[in-house]
């Protein structure tokens, strides 16, 4: 059932913003049109240059500038001052995200109340040009409403249509403009991923470890390389893919869990928990391998005791839930608008670009440790 609470009506009438010039003009040409129209049908009408009907009003003992006042100019301004202001409220809406049934809704109720801000519009002009109240009494009337309401009922419907087609152009416009800022911050966020997986110190350290794996488990040095070969093979290769299923993800972060391991001295344990069935969605990669890296930076690297991480991949009806807990020293209060804190800036970027707002990324503190949380829309 479509309904407008009262108070959301009143926030609605009241709530305006300035029409674009351009849609201004555009409205002014067109009711001009509309307006040139019938007043050519009025001198058809007047000089019996047409047949005329039984609904054909009397019109041989008007004169035209009379004709052109209460025809024409009167109703002209009326219509472009009321359409005016439909605009500012429209757009308002639009931009502050109203429901469109609420959009809509409101909208039929202006639409059959034109013909009465036009009737009075014209009747308090004719009042202060010295007419009687007796003789505008017919045309305020009931049965003069109904027999413009479905003229009033078009016209309203139709620059109305101006008004939201003009609108949705220009927000079309504005979110290719956006798209294309976003696409160049991701391909810069993408070389940034790819620099950051292939830094110096980390090749650095991670050559230093298989070097002493080799003299102590040559075999466990042999399935490091091939570990660390497949982090870096994956990093090339998904430069320019922008989605993989989970469980490539959850692999590729296998891998490089295990790599830290053989690092760190089987000090960094973890586990995964992902249901099968929810395996075949698809993700960003290397999603959660910058909230695998930040545990251990932030607690193995900084405390030297053991780190524990826990990844999940839960349902949760249209979304999934991505979650990486961990048992360190948990996040500064303002650590996302620190320097240090570029992994989780890229990756929302990332994430932003790719999902609009159909997703969030939340950081919570807990008794020990912290949980970072990854809320995305469901993709195939």
């Amino acid at each position: 059932m479509m309904t407008i609470k009262i108070g959301k009506f009143w926030r609605y009438f009241f709530s305006y913003q300035k029409v674009d010039k351009q849609l201004v003009i555009i409205l002014l040409g067109y009711y001009l049109i509309v307006e040139i129209l019938f007043y050519t049908k009025i001198l058809l009408w007047k000089y019996n240059l047409v047949e005329q009907t039984p609904l054909t009003p009397d019109l041989s003992n008007i004169g035209l500038l009379t004709l052109f006042v209460n025809e024409i100019l009167l109703d002209y301004l009326a219509v472009i001052g009321v359409m005016l202001f439909i605009a500012g409220q429209t757009k308002s809406m639009i931009n502050n995200r109203v429901r469109w049934r609420n959009i809509i809704a409101l909208h039929f109720v202006y639409a059959f109340s034109l013909g009465w801000v036009i009737l009075f519009f014209v009747a308090i002009v004719h009042l202060l040009f010295n007419r009687s109240i007796e003789s505008i009494k017919g045309f305020l009337s009931l049965e003069h409403y109904l027999n413009i309401i479905d003229l009033n009922f078009l016209t309203y419907t139709s620059m109305l249509g101006i008004i939201l087609i003009y609108y949705y152009v220009k927000n079309l416009k504005k979110i290719e403009n956006e798209k294309v800022v976003l696409t160049n911050e991701l391909t810069e966020s993408k070389v940034r991923i790819l620099k950051s997986q292939l830094r110096p110190h980390f090749l650095f350290n991670s050559m230093q470890t298989i070097s002493n794996l080799l003299h102590i488990d040559p075999d466990y040095a042999d399935k490091a390389i091939a570990d660390l070969s497949d982090i870096l093979r994956h990093s090339i290769n998904q430069l320019n893919v922008d989605f993989i299923s989970i469980e490539e993800e959850l692999d590729l972060t296998e891998k490089y869990l295990e790599f830290q391991k053989f690092r760190f001295d089987n000090k960094v344990l973890y586990r995964i928990s992902c249901d099968n069935y929810l395996k075949q969605f698809k993700v960003p990669p290397f999603i959660l391998q910058p909230l695998v890296e930040n545990s251990i930076k932030h607690g193995y690297e900084i405390s030297g005791e053991n780190i524990e991480i826990v990844i999940n991949v839960k349902d949760n009806g249209n979304w999934l839930l991505l979650e990486v807990i961990d048992n360190g020293e948990g996040f500064e209060v303002d650590y996302m608008t620190k320097e240090n804190s570029t992994g989780l800036k890229n990756l929302k970027n990332r994430l932003q670009y790719l999902y609009r707002d159909q997703f969030n990324l939340n950081i919570v503190n807990l008794d020990r440790g912290a949980m970072v949380e990854i809320k995305l829309l469901k993709k195939k």
